[in-house]
């Protein structure tokens, strides 16, 4: 009996390991969108507070009446998560403490191109046990731009644009912007400039490249 104990004893760490996570936090906004997506409301321990900003995020609406956060370790550790996941670099500081404090965390890659971004829905379907439904979004996701290149190609292949962000932030080669302006022909006029990964361009730059087309959210700020 005292060693099926002992067997008993050394097997529950590894049975609580192979349980789904029940209790999960989001500290990125970009992660907010996929639990939202793939996870019961009930299993969402907290997403940050970005994500019922509709400037932010895409889903506002569904995530209204969750539990926010803004990142810091004092926050999470009430929810008692048994998962945290983060972006590569939001809440860096609180992740680390967590990660110290014995918290499961898993800080996301960042994501440069679609191939990327259809890899980590996966990878977060794996972390929260809904593989199948996040394998179902990545075809969903995947069917609607193929359709949608079908239809804009034929338009758009050619042209010159580029993405700002806040702050006059804009998005070389190597980032998912860059991998969807040439998944429709087009030319990313930052990445022509030299500009790789995200950073800013000399205003007289983008001016001289006269981009056709110019993507922003509603939110940024292009002051430079």
């Amino acid at each position: 009996m005292l060693r099926a104990l002992t067997i008993l004893l050394l097997l529950y760490p590894l049975t609580l390991l192979a349980q789904a996570p029940q209790r999960i936090a989001s500290m990125n906004v970009c992660v907010d969108q996929l639990l939202l997506q793939l996870v019961a409301r009930e299993r969402i321990a907290s997403l940050s507070y970005l994500a019922i900003d509709p400037v932010y995020s895409a889903l506002a609406a569904e995530a209204a009446g969750l539990p926010l956060n803004r990142g810091l370790a004092e926050e999470i550790i009430t929810l008692h998560p048994d998962l945290v996941l983060t972006g590569p670099f939001s809440a860096s500081q609180a992740a680390n403490l967590l990660a110290r404090q014995g918290y499961p965390v898993t800080r996301l890659g960042f994501v440069a191109s679609i191939d990327d971004a259809m890899q980590q829905i996966l990878q977060v379907g794996a972390l929260t046990d809904t593989l199948d439904q996040a394998t179902a979004l990545t075809t969903r996701l995947q069917t609607g731009m193929r359709a949608s290149q079908t239809r804009l190609q034929p338009v758009l292949a050619g042209h010159t644009a580029i993405f700002f962000s806040n702050n006059g932030v804009v998005y070389g080669s190597g980032t998912l912007q860059d991998s969807f302006l040439h998944s429709l022909g087009m030319h990313n006029v930052a990445a022509d400039a030299g500009l790789t990964g995200p950073g800013q361009l000399a205003l007289e730059t983008v001016i001289a490249a006269a981009p056709d087309f110019i993507f922003s959210h509603p939110g940024a700020t292009l002051d430079q």
